[in-house]
C-alpha cells in the first residue's frame, strides 16, 4: 500500500481553518522572498553551469514529487520522517494523526540512466468511533528508473517509470494490485539561479484490488488505505532557487486527478514548499511543508476509493551521497613575469618569450594541446604540459598568428600584436569539446562491377543540403556526419541516379553500396 502516494512523507501539527487560502498565501510569500533575495544571491556567488537541484527523498535528484531529468554520478542514501494532520472526516468527530517515513537508495547506472529502491511506511492514529480509538500501519516497497538527456545546456528532458505492488497488510505484496507510473520530466535552467520544472504522466492504479472488505473495516482504517478505484493523470509545476552554494529552496504544485466520475474534486492536489542545506560535501539536510488543497471524499462503504493525504504535513530529511566524481582541478593562477631590469646602454630587444595556458570550456587545463605561432614565414610549435601551459622562448616582436588545436575539441585561432608590453603576459585559450560524429561509407559501381566516378549528395531529413563528396578511383567514398537521418542521392554520367534514406548513429559507421544502371 502507498504510505503517502508520493516522493516525500511529512508531518506538522496542522492548521485546519480554510487550509486552501492559507497555502495560497504561504506560496505567495515564498515567491516574494525568493525574488527579493535574487540580487544578493547573484552578488554572493558566480554563475554556475552545474545543475543546482539536490537529492530528494527518492535518492535521486529532484524537488518534492517532480524529479530532475539528469542524475548525478555516484550513490545516494535518503531518509525522511515526519508527522501529518488530518481534520475530522466522515461520521467520526476528531482529528487523525499520521507518522510517516521513507528510506531510499538511488544510484547512477550508466550515462543518463538512474534507478532508485524505496520503502515507505506510515502509522496512523484515529479518534474514538464508538468502538474505541483505532490505529493502522501501512508499508509500501517500490522501485523507480529514470532516463534523462540534455537537449541543450539549459534544457533537460527525462522519462521515469515507477512500480509498486501494495498488499493487504504491512508489509506484504500483491502483484495483481500493482501500480505503474509513467512520467515525462522537463527542466528549464535558462533563468539561473532560478530553474523551472514540469511533470506530466499517467498512473495505472490497480491498488484497489488489495483493499479489504470495505463493509467490515472502520472509517479510520479506510482513511489509511491510500488506495484508488481508478487510474490517474499526473501533473506538476515547480521552481527551484539556488540562494547560495549551500542553500536552495523550492516550491511546487502537483495533482493526481482520478479518471472516475464524481471524484475529481476529491483527487489528490497539493502544494509543497521546501529547502535544502549542504552541511558538508555530499551531506544535505532538508525540510518540507506540504498542504493538501482538495476536498475530502465520501467514506461510505459503497463509495469509490480515493487516496486521502494529510491536510498539512511537515518532514525532515537527511541525504548522503558518495562515490561522487572529483571536481576538475582549478587552473593555476596567471602570474605576471617581473619586468626586466633597466640597464644603461642595453641593446634593443627584438624578441621575447611568450607563455600561455590552454583550458577547456569549464576552466580545466588541457594537456597535449598543439599550439602553433606564425610570424611571417617563421612557424613555432609547442605542446601543452599537464597543467595546460606552453612556452616559446624567442618570439619576434610584431603581428603573430596563434592556432590552438586538440583532438576532440574545436580549434581556436586569432592574431595579436606581440611587443615588449605583451611579452610579460600569459596568453590564455579556451577550447570547446566537439560533438562525436558518425560516418557514412560506401562503394559505387556499375552492374558490371566496375567502379564509377560518381557524386554523392547528402541532405538532412528536411531536404536541406549537408555535404557533397566524389568517389575515388575505386568508386569508394566516406563522409563524417552528425547523428541523424539523411537522404542520399548518387549520380554518375551515363547512369541512372539512385536515392537512399540512411540513419547515422553517434560513433557508428553506416555502409551504403550501390550498383548504378546505365541509361
Amino acid at each position: 500500500m502507498s504510505a503517502t502516494q508520493g516522493a516525500h512523507v511529512y508531518g506538522i501539527a496542522a492548521y485546519a481553518a480554510q487550509p486552501q487560502k492559507m497555502w495560497m498565501k504561504l506560496a505567495a510569500l515564498v515567491l516574494v522572498l525568493m525574488t527579493a533575495s535574487a540580487g544578493s544571491a547573484q552578488d554572493s556567488q558566480p554563475e554556475s553551469k552545474k545543475d543546482p537541484v539536490g537529492v530528494s527523498s527518492t535518492g535521486l535528484r529532484g524537488l518534492d514529487r517532480i524529479g530532475m531529468p539528469i542524475g548525478e554520478e555516484g550513490i545516494s542514501v535518503a531518509g525522511t520522517a515526519g508527522f501529518g494532520y488530518l481534520e475530522s472526516m466522515g461520521s467520526v468527530k476528531g482529528s487523525h494523526q499520521s507518522y510517516a517515513g521513507r528510506l531510499a537508495i538511488g544510484a547512477h547506472i550508466i550515462e543518463g540512466l538512474s534507478a532508485s529502491l524505496m520503502f515507505d511506511g506510515h502509522y496512523d492514529r484515529h479518534p474514538d468511533d464508538g468502538m474505541g480509538k483505532d490505529s493502522s500501519a501501512v508499508g509500501d516497497p517500490q522501485i523507480m528508473a529514470r532516463y534523462g538527456l540534455r537537449l541543450n545546456p539549459d534544457m533537460q528532458l527525462g522519462f521515469e517509470a515507477g512500480f509498486r505492488a501494495p498488499g493487504s497488510k504491512a508489509p506484504s505484496v500483491k502483484l495483481s494490485a500493482s501500480t505503474v507510473d509513467l512520467k515525462a520530466l522537463l527542466a528549464l535552467l535558462q533563468l539561473r539561479p532560478l530553474s523551472i520544472h514540469v511533470l506530466a504522466g499517467f498512473r495505472m492504479n490497480n491498488s484497489y484490488k488489495a483493499a479489504p472488505d470495505l463493509n467490515r473495516i472502520r472509517e479510520g482504517d479506510r482513511i489509511s488505505l491510500g488506495m484508488s478505484s481508478g487510474h490517474q493523470v499526473l501533473a506538476g509545476l515547480g521552481a527551484h532557487y539556488a540562494v547560495s552554494k549551500t542553500l536552495g529552496a523550492y516550491l511546487e504544485a502537483t495533482a493526481d486527478p482520478i479518471l472516475r466520475k464524481g471524484v475529481l474534486s476529491a483527487s489528490p492536489m497539493r502544494v509543497a514548499i521546501g529547502g535544502r542545506y549542504t552541511v558538508a560535501p555530499g551531506l544535505l539536510l532538508e525540510a518540507t511543508i506540504t498542504g493538501a488543497l482538495n476536498k475530502r471524499p465520501d467514506l461510505s462503504p459503497n463509495a469509490p476509493l480515493v487516496p486521502i493525504e494529510p491536510r498539512v504535513q511537515v518532514a525532515l530529511g537527511l541525504r548522503y551521497s558518495f562515490l561522487q566524481p572529483e571536481p576538475p582541478p582549478k587552473a593555476p593562477p596567471v602570474v605576471e613575469a617581473p619586468p626586466p631590469p633597466v640597464e644603461e646602454e642595453a641593446p634593443v630587444e627584438t624578441s621575447a618569450a611568450l607563455q600561455g595556458l590552454v583550458m577547456d570550456e569549464y576552466g580545466a587545463p588541457l594537456a597535449g594541446a598543439r599550439v602553433q605561432l606564425s610570424c611571417g614565414e617563421t612557424v613555432f610549435e609547442a605542446t601543452t604540459d599537464e597543467n595546460g601551459a606552453y612556452n616559446f622562448e624567442e618570439v619576434p616582436y610584431g603581428q603573430i598568428s596563434v592556432e590552438v588545436s586538440k583532438e576532440g575539441y574545436a580549434s581556436a585561432d586569432w592574431r595579436l600584436l606581440f611587443d615588449a608590453d605583451a611579452a610579460g603576459q600569459q596568453v590564455p585559450a579556451s577550447l570547446k569539446k566537439t560533438e562525436p560524429l558518425g560516418q557514412l561509407r560506401g562503394l559505387v559501381r556499375s552492374f558490371k562491377s566496375e567502379p564509377l566516378s560518381a557524386t554523392v549528395d547528402v541532405r538532412d531529413k528536411k531536404n536541406k543540403p549537408v555535404t557533397s563528396v566524389e568517389t575515388d578511383s575505386d568508386g569508394r567514398f566516406q563522409v563524417d556526419l552528425k547523428e541523424g537521418t539523411y537522404r542520399v542521392k548518387v549520380t554518375a554520367d551515363g547512369y541512372r541516379p539512385q536515392k537512399r534514406k540512411i540513419v547515422v548513429r553517434e560513433r557508428g559507421v553506416t555502409i551504403l553500396n550501390l550498383d548504378l544502371r546505365s541509361k
